[in-house]
């Protein structure tokens, strides 16, 4: 009967145990917004700007004013299988709205994405823009992979102080 009674306290004390654990590690898990914004950012220095923004603004109120916050930079990317439709809408609800952001843009479109490429309007009021390269070919190849043949860069880069901005002309693969 003795022995009875000892399993009894063991297996209330083992869920209790269990129980304790549990709590400890849900509040682990929900303990994210204790980590700095340094943390963020420096997370954010590998994504890009559009996936950022997409995935943390609607997110609670810390994180929207993390977006907003004038130590974030964005690096903006888009390459050739951006759809018209995609590029739009990120250019209207987060390229034109956080152009104070933004540090560098890499569109990398083929010849067909006339669209994209006359309603993008890169002026003096983007300014934190450091570099921008427009890199633009034949388009998409056999199996929606680019040719490299015909590829045209185009890239600025500039601090905003100093003489100006330096633009540099680079031919595509296999061309000197």
């Amino acid at each position: 009967m003795n022995q009875i009674k000892r399993k009894l306290s063991f297996n209330q004390s083992s869920k209790e145990q269990t129980k304790k654990l549990r709590n400890k590690f849900d509040r682990k898990i929900t303990s994210i917004e204790n980590l700095s914004n340094e943390f963020f950012y420096e997370i954010f220095d590998y994504l890009d700007g559009c996936e950022i923004y997409q995935t943390f603004s609607n997110l609670n109120h810390r994180f929207q004013q993390l977006l907003n916050s004038s130590s974030l930079r964005f690096k903006i990317n888009f390459h050739h299988s951006t759809s018209i439709e995609i590029f739009m809408n990120n250019y209207k609800q987060i390229i034109l709205l956080n152009k104070d952001q933004i540090f560098s843009i890499h569109l990398s479109l083929s010849t067909h994405n006339n669209q994209i490429i006359s309603s993008l309007n890169i002026d003096s009021s983007f300014n934190r823009l450091e570099s921008r390269v427009l890199q633009s070919g034949p388009g998409p190849g056999p199996g929606g992979t680019g040719t490299g043949i015909g590829t045209k860069i185009l890239r600025f880069t500039g601090t905003g102080t100093g003489p100006g901005p330096k633009f540099c002309f680079l031919p595509g693969p296999g061309r000197d």
